[in-house]
C-alpha cells in the first residue's frame, strides 16, 4: 500500500514537473517569435502575388542627360523648347524650384543600394505627361519607370509647382504691373488694354456617354473650354477653366469671375495657403462676394456700391446685344488699317 502510494506521488511531480517545462518552452517560443516580428522590416518585400520586373533605369538616366542635360548635347535648345513646352533657363529654374521644397525629387538609393529615378527623369517623366497628354503607363518602354511611380511622380509635382510658384505668377497684377501694361498698350495703339481675352478648347478623350451633349460644341467632340487674359510678354493674368464646350464666348463671359473680382472687388482669402489635395474645391466660401451677416441680427444689411453695380450691368448688356458686338469688330478693324496707314506714312 505504502509502495502504491509512493509510485502515485511521484508520477504526479513528474506530471507537474512536465507541464512547467511545457510552459517554459511555450513562453520562450512566444518571445522568439516576437522578437522575430520586431525584427521584420519596414514594408516587408514585394506584395504578394506582384512580379518584379528589373528596369533599367541608370541607362536611361544617362542616356536622358547626354541627350538634353550635358554640354554637349545631342538635342538642341529649340528642340528641348519643342519637346519640354519651356526653354532650358526656364526648366532649370523649375527643377530647383521643385527640389528645393519636395525631397522627394532629390535622388536616393533603395534598400539595394541602386540608385533611384534623378531630378530630370521625374520633372521629364511629368512634362512629358502634360505637353503631349501621354498615358502613364506608356514611360515604361521608353524610361523604363512604372504606372503607378510616374502617377506618384505627377502628384508630388503638381503640389510642389501650386506651392512654390502660386505667389509670384498665380496673382493678380500690382499697380507697377498695371501701369506697365497700360503703358505698353497705349504705346501698341490700344490705351487703357491690359491684356488680351480669349477662350480656346481642350478636348475631352474620356468624357463619360452621359456628359458627351453637353460637352460637345462645333467641334464635333466633347471639349472644356479655358478662358485665360494674356499680356504681351505671355504672363496669363486671370484663367478659368472647367466649362462646357457647348458654350460660346458670350456665355463664357457671363460665367466667368473676372468682371465679378473687377466690379465686386471679390478678393481671394484662400491664395496665400499652401495647396491641399483634400481640400473640398466646392467650398461656399469660395464663392461669397459680400460678407457673411451675422446669425444674432434680424435684419442685415448689404453694404453694395450703386454706380459699380450699373455700370457692371451696362457693360454687360453691351457685351451680350449683338448690334454692338457688330459695331465694335468693325470699329477694331478700323483702328487696326488706321495704325497701319500711320506706321506707312511715318516709314515714308
Amino acid at each position: 500500500m505504502n509502495s502504491f502510494r509512493k509510485l502515485l506521488m511521484k508520477d504526479q511531480e513528474e506530471s507537474s514537473s512536465r507541464n512547467r517545462q511545457r510552459a517554459t518552452l511555450m513562453s520562450a517560443a512566444a518571445l522568439h517569435l516576437q522578437s522575430i516580428e520586431d525584427d521584420k522590416p519596414k514594408w516587408g518585400g514585394s506584395s504578394e502575388g506582384r512580379e518584379y520586373t528589373y528596369r533599367d533605369r541608370e541607362l536611361t538616366d544617362q542616356r536622358l542627360k547626354a541627350q538634353y542635360f550635358s554640354n554637349l548635347c545631342r538635342y538642341r535648345p529649340n528642340m528641348f523648347r519643342r519637346r519640354y513646352r519651356m526653354h532650358p533657363h526656364v526648366f532649370d529654374r523649375m527643377m530647383h524650384g521643385v527640389a528645393n521644397h519636395d525631397p522627394y525629387f532629390i535622388q536616393t538609393c533603395d534598400a539595394a543600394g541602386r540608385p533611384g529615378f534623378s531630378t530630370e527623369q521625374k520633372l521629364t517623366f511629368a512634362m512629358r505627361m502634360l505637353a503631349y497628354g501621354t498615358p502613364a503607363d506608356s514611360f515604361d518602354e521608353t524610361f523604363g519607370i512604372a504606372e503607378s511611380t510616374c502617377i506618384e511622380i505627377m502628384e508630388h509635382f503638381t503640389r510642389a509647382i501650386w506651392n512654390v510658384f502660386h505667389q509670384e505668377y498665380l496673382r493678380r497684377p500690382t499697380k507697377a504691373d498695371l501701369r506697365r501694361l497700360l503703358d505698353n498698350g497705349a504705346t501698341r495703339g490700344f490705351p487703357g488694354m491690359v491684356g488680351s481675352l480669349d477662350c480656346m478648347h481642350w478636348r475631352w478623350d474620356k468624357c463619360p456617354t452621359s456628359w458627351a451633349g453637353q460637352f460637345t460644341g462645333y467641334k464635333g467632340k466633347p471639349t472644356i473650354i479655358l478662358e485665360a487674359v494674356a499680356s504681351y510678354d505671355t504672363w496669363m493674368w486671370h484663367a478659368y477653366f472647367g466649362l462646357p464646350g457647348s458654350l460660346n464666348d458670350i456665355n463664357v463671359l457671363g460665367s466667368s469671375p473676372l468682371f465679378d473680382k473687377v466690379c465686386l472687388d471679390e478678393r481671394d482669402e484662400y491664395a496665400a495657403e499652401p495647396f491641399d489635395s483634400n481640400d473640398d474645391l466646392t467650398d461656399p466660401r469660395r464663392a461669397e462676394i459680400y460678407e457673411r451677416p451675422n446669425k444674432d441680427d434680424r435684419v442685415t444689411y448689404v453694404e453694395r456700391h450703386p454706380q459699380q453695380l450699373q455700370q457692371f450691368l451696362r457693360r454687360t448688356r453691351d457685351v451680350r446685344c449683338p448690334v454692338v458686338n457688330i459695331s465694335l469688330k468693325v470699329d477694331l478693324v478700323e483702328h487696326m488699317w488706321n495704325m497701319k496707314l500711320q506706321r506707312e506714312h511715318n516709314q515714308q
